[in-house]
């Protein structure tokens, strides 16, 4: 059966675009490094000599691939539930499966969004932290307010109306599922 009401929207953090477009140069930059590293090792005498440079190729590689990957850091909130796309991995849950959102008090993390899953597993989408606020394009003095950060605020304005609308009692007269 089709679904006939699409997620919308709600709130999106993710990198700002003057982020990404330096991320995309950091790659440029990386893919550039691998290039001339490519062409020493191709024009070098000695075997020690062409190897470090194919290991320093692979290196620049990596890095080149891990900003790249790093750019679609993002977090969605939407009327179905919550989409949090990181650096190795992507993690959708329903509304269904969230127990509870609550801010990250972890040093390093601070401000960020921590959801609990009904599985038991925690996930920490690392684009929610207060130190990413101006790569998200929102204000710093922001991220410090007292209800918390806007990703947090978001998300747990998302849940609370998902776990109203979950738990309200049945419409006297009104058949369950609309039959």
């Amino acid at each position: 059966m089709p679904d006939l009401h699409p997620p919308h929207v709600l709130y999106e953090a993710r990198l700002a675009t003057w982020s990404r477009v330096l991320g995309l140069v950091l790659v440029g930059a990386s893919l550039l490094g691998a290039a001339a590293c490519v062409a020493a090792a191709l024009t070098a005498e000695q075997g020690g000599v062409r190897l470090a440079f194919v290991l320093l190729t692979l290196a620049w590689l990596a890095v080149a691939a891990a900003a790249a990957r790093a750019t679609g850091q993002r977090f969605t909130v939407t009327s179905q539930g919550l989409e949090m796309r990181g650096i190795l991995r992507t993690v959708r849950l329903a509304w269904a499966e969230v127990h509870r959102i609550e801010a990250d008090r972890r040093f390093w993390a601070h401000g960020g969004v921590l959801v609990h899953a009904t599985n038991g597993r925690r996930h920490r989408p690392a684009i929610t932290r207060s130190r990413y606020a101006v790569h998200r394009g929102e204000s710093v003095r922001e991220a410090f307010e007292p209800a918390g950060p806007r990703p947090l605020r978001a998300a747990v304005a998302a849940h609370q109306q998902y776990l109203a609308w979950a738990t309200r009692p049945p419409r006297q007269g009104v058949p369950p599922h609309g039959r």
